[in-house]
């Protein structure tokens, strides 16, 4: 899988939230992929895991309780965090 396909499959699956969330989680693992450069892709993806458990952290933790921080996206209602691999 590839940086492209990672962040298609993405969009579809946050296909349920609505438009501003879907583009704010998509720009936030967009800015991730570029922040890592092109010769880290590949270990990006392998560190975030599958577009579907990206999005399931998303969807768990979506609406106005959870919030894209640098560090990775939190659910303020829960404290659940799915912190963002270091980027070397």
């Amino acid at each position: 899988m590839n940086r492209e396909r990672f962040m298609k499959e993405l969009e579809r699956l946050l296909g349920s939230l609505p438009q501003d969330e879907r583009q704010e989680a998509i720009q936030f693992y967009n800015d991730y992929f570029d922040d890592a450069g092109p010769e880290n892709e590949a270990r990006v993806i392998k560190e975030l895991g599958s577009p579907w458990q990206v999005a399931q952290t998303i969807l768990d933790g979506s609406g106005e309780s959870g919030e894209y921080t640098e560090q990775g996206y939190k659910d303020i209602r829960s404290g659940k965090f799915q912190e963002m691999p270091a980027v070397t």
